[in-house]
């Protein structure tokens, strides 16, 4: 319906599809290797059919994509096939690692409190919004990239991270921490309460707990020391090994020598190891390893 709208009003079919509003299917022969030029088009259909919309705009409210959540199958259950969750491709002006959801409509929101909650999907970015908390952006993903951190750097200096309970959004913490840290970002973490899997869960079912989680959030660095030992255990040496591996690159991308100090010293007594063996290893890491915060950030293309 919507390409059939768009070309009535004079919209050429390439520019929709360029734009990731329409799809083209064409007729496949079922050959291996085959010249996608030679296919002759059977028609275009909309990109986000059967689905609920989410406008990602920029910092000055412009509508650069879409994203859509499908519509729940008892609705349409002819529409039910498909991802859960799909975002416009990259275009000539939307790119996902260059803008968060809810920039526009939240900036004012983490200007005023010089902080910003970050959490992965729209849902819940807006079930956040709805119980009080406003000064929250979506990361659309668990891969935080540097534009992004620059978009909450001109509004706030601190970031709360509430990424999903499962181990995808664990590992997306660990990820974001470097990023913020080269960027000159405090950041805490919140951790949910078991049974909670997300804060849009959280936001609906005890708004008043996901204000207060927010409120008392703690040190990241904390949070992962805590989370990452008591993954692995603390009582061999294997364990303390897999421990170390995870959080001694961590460690060493700290900026200030004073705070790098204070967390060597936690997770040595945490792991009832010297400072020295801690250190060691950091210093092994750093000569074997390329700095992500010192390396240029590749290129990032989204598909999904």
């Amino acid at each position: 319906n919507l390409f059939k709208f768009l070309t009535k009003k004079g919209y050429p079919a390439e520019l929709i599809e360029q734009a990731g509003l329409a799809i083209r299917k064409i007729r496949s022969t079922g050959q291996q290797a085959v010249n996608l030029q030679a296919f002759q088009p059977v028609r275009s259909y909309d990109r986000f059919r059967g689905r609920v919309m989410f406008p990602l705009r920029d910092v000055r409210g412009q509508i650069l994509g879409f994203a859509g959540r499908l519509i729940d199958e008892e609705v349409y259950p002819e529409r039910s096939q498909g991802a859960k969750y799909i975002n416009s491709p990259e275009t000539p002006v939307y790119h996902k690692a260059r803008n968060l959801f809810g920039i526009f409509e939240n900036r004012e929101d983490i200007r005023k409190k010089g902080e910003a909650v970050l959490v992965e999907g729209e849902f819940d970015c807006i079930s956040s919004w709805q119980a009080g908390v406003r000064n929250t952006v979506a990361v659309k993903g668990t891969a935080l990239t540097s534009d992004q951190v620059k978009l909450i750097r001109r509004y706030g200096r601190k970031v709360v991270v509430c990424l999903d309970s499962d181990s995808a959004g664990q590992e997306a913490l660990i990820r974001s921490l470097p990023i913020l840290e080269h960027h000159g970002l405090s950041s805490r973490a919140i951790i949910l309460p078991a049974g909670e899997k997300d804060p849009d869960e959280m936001a609906k079912s005890s708004p008043a707990k996901w204000k207060e989680l927010v409120e008392k959030s703690k040190n990241a660095y904390g949070v992962i020391i805590e989370n990452t030992i008591k993954k692995f255990g603390e009582d061999t040496a294997e364990a303390k090994r897999q421990a170390g591996d995870v959080l001694v690159p961590l460690l060493s991308e700290i900026g200030n020598a004073i705070e790098q100090d204070h967390w060597v010293n936690i997770l040595a007594k945490r792991l009832g190891v010297r400072d020295e063996a801690v250190r060691r290893q950091m210093s092994a890491w750093k000569q074997n390893s390329v700095s992500p915060s010192s390396a240029s950030p590749p290129e990032t293309k989204s598909s999904m």
